[in-house]
């Protein structure tokens, strides 16, 4: 039953809100607190979800708690299946569907939605995984299905490239950047990705993207790109970057950019509303990996408690899941990079015009080297 007491009020179930929840019950055993998602409630790592096709698990292999096992943890109230409807920051409550709920705090980690693939013709075909349950639709497309076209080369349309050639699929992994993650490592580093899902039986089109998707009557889909050229592909797994969720705090007044604006404390233009998390535009920064969030739940369960905690990002290395091993810190500012090494062995250094290291990417071998590195680059938020 939900208390009278006004409770610390969390939208969204992903890692961003059940990480604020285990942070605030480590200062807080006794405020009341509700969490309310659209989804199941169930407790797993989104970034296992481009890795797990090769580990042969299914959606529900993913699951590492459910939402009674998490409210009986944490403890907690957790309404699953449940959309709030409008969010009232100056009288405190939300309104869901035949209810309204008034909060002490509120946190909004609502996560972030599959940017919508443009191009002309069907997208009966295309699949985007950005949950569990997107994954169990995934598994159940690909069932007699041999060639898979992904979108994006991006981290998520990489780590897809790599897990599902490990299952014999026939990938084709197009990108409008002449090499995959070319926003986070220079062109050789990305070449080694690409050397090695070649090994694997992917091939990698850059330079271009998707422009049409033509159903055939054989079955399967027809894929145009701007180049001119065609794939045909079985299943289309759309990969093109992630928009932050932020039509709530739009409609609540809240102030929004590329996501909900926050400050250090994670606090939004309102007082008593904090966001998190992939929605989370803070003080300018807008970082959609996990690291990023895990040092957010900690300086929010703190805020939140009665400790107020300012935001600090060390330097956070980001691994990507590929055969080849890459592991980047992403340059905090323009710089040049340097590269040395062969394929599938880089190391490169991306140094300002002031000539300090401002981000690294390493691969294959050289990603030993990570610990030696990890010193050279400050955070991306530092210390007030």
């Amino acid at each position: 039953m939900i208390t009278e007491t006004p409770p610390f009020l969390i939208i969204g179930s992903g890692l961003a809100g059940y990480n604020a929840a285990r942070e605030i019950r480590k200062h807080d055993k006794t405020t009341p607190l509700l969490i309310i998602t659209e989804e199941d409630g169930a407790y797993y790592s989104k970034p296992s979800l481009s890795t797990a096709m090769s580990q042969g698990k299914s959606a529900e292999d993913l699951k590492v708690h459910s939402a009674e096992d998490m409210a009986a943890q944490l403890p907690a109230t957790i309404l699953t299946h449940t959309t709030v409807l409008e969010l009232c920051p100056k009288e405190h409550y939300v309104r869901i569907e035949g209810k309204t709920i008034f909060y002490r705090s509120c946190i909004l980690a609502l996560g972030a939605t599959p940017a919508p693939l443009p191009v002309q013709g069907t997208q009966e075909g295309v699949i985007h995984v950005n949950t569990r349950q997107d994954y169990a639709h995934l598994c159940e497309r690909l069932v007699g299905c041999k060639r898979v076209l992904i979108l994006g080369a991006g981290l998520i349309g990489t780590e897809f490239a790599n897990d599902l050639s490990k299952q014999k699929f026939e990938v084709t992994f197009i990108s409008r950047s002449p090499t995959p993650l070319i926003h986070l490592m220079p062109p050789q580093a990305g070449q080694a990705i690409i050397d090695t899902l070649k090994d694997q039986n992917v091939h990698f089109v850059g330079g271009t993207s998707a422009t049409a998707i033509e159903a055939m009557p054989e079955g399967g889909y027809l894929v145009s790109l701007a180049n001119g050229e065609q794939y045909p592909a079985d299943l289309i797994l759309s990969a093109i970057g992630l928009r932050p969720n932020i039509e709530l705090a739009k409609k609540a007044g809240l102030q929004t950019n590329k996501a909900i604006c926050t400050n250090r404390l994670l606090q939004t233009s309102d007082p008593d509303v904090y966001a998190t998390g992939d929605c989370a535009e803070i003080a300018g920064t807008l970082l959609q990996f996990v690291m990023p969030l895990m040092h957010q739940s900690r300086s929010l369960g703190a805020t939140l408690t009665g400790t107020p905690t300012p935001l600090v990002y060390p330097c956070m290395p980001v691994s990507v899941k590929a055969s080849c091993g890459v592991t980047v810190v992403i340059p905090r500012e323009h710089g040049t990079w340097t590269v040395e090494g062969t394929s599938p062995d880089f190391k490169a250094l991306c140094r300002n015009d002031a000539g300090k290291v401002v981000g690294w990417a390493l691969t294959g071998a050289r990603t030993t080297e990570r610990r030696d590195l990890s010193g050279l680059v400050p955070g991306v938020l530092l210390a007030e």
